[in-house]
């Protein structure tokens, strides 16, 4: 009876004791490890010690107040680029490349008629500030262009102050012409007289027209 005891207890000839209900191969008991509360509390302390610490999700007012002037100033630079004739990725590349600048990054999904701008997004590519600006009004002219190159290459090289940009692009939309209806008119007419000298450059050319002219060169070939 005390053999058997001892038996039961220590399982098969020198294994070690387990817990009750753990067979092994040869009917002895085996040892399973003990998975407690405490060790898996430590070992996610331990595992998430090596992680790097996350920023604070989502932002706070502050914040979000700062990421939705950023998205409003990206929409408006990149208005007026696609007014000045730019290409849809052009126009998305440089928007990238200034909220660089200010510390955030942007995602812009742009055409031809208007441009959505999400900036400061979470982890996951959600939350932040998204904002959309439609493309109206005409085409920008030459000295319109010019400025917004010069202010858009100046904010890629260096994180210009929201205030001033804003200021530059209000400024920039409201350029006077710089040459009056009649001057226009006049620049157009002499445009057209200068294209129809280079063409025909005699005085027999402007009288009867091009066509007589072509035909006596071609009757002159013959």
């Amino acid at each position: 009876m005390g053999n058997r005891g001892r038996t039961s207890r220590s399982g098969s000839a020198g294994g070690p004791v387990g817990p009750p209900g753990a067979s092994g191969a040869g009917g002895g008991r085996r040892v399973e490890p003990s998975v407690t509360w405490r060790g898996l509390k430590r070992y996610a302390a331990a595992t998430c010690g090596r992680r790097s610490p996350t920023p604070s999700w989502p932002p706070t007012r502050r914040v979000r107040s700062g990421l939705g002037d950023i998205a409003a100033l990206l929409c408006s630079v990149g208005v007026e680029l696609l007014r000045a004739g730019g290409r849809t990725a052009d126009v998305a590349g440089e928007l990238r490349d200034i909220a660089a600048r200010y510390g955030m990054q942007a995602r812009s999904f742009v055409v031809p008629t208007g441009l959505f701008v999400r900036v400061g997004a979470g982890p996951q590519g959600v939350g932040g500030e998204l904002d959309f600006a439609p493309v109206d009004g005409p085409d920008l002219r030459l000295d319109q262009v010019e400025a917004l190159l010069g202010l858009t290459a100046r904010m890629r090289a260096e994180r210009v102050p929201f205030e001033e940009a804003t200021r530059a692009l209000r400024t920039l939309r409201d350029m006077p012409e710089r040459f009056s209806p009649a001057a226009v008119f006049s620049g157009y007419a002499l445009l057209t007289v200068g294209l129809g000298v280079i063409l025909h450059a005699t005085v027999p050319a402007a009288r009867r027209g091009p066509r007589r002219v072509e035909g006596r060169r071609a009757s002159g070939c013959r």
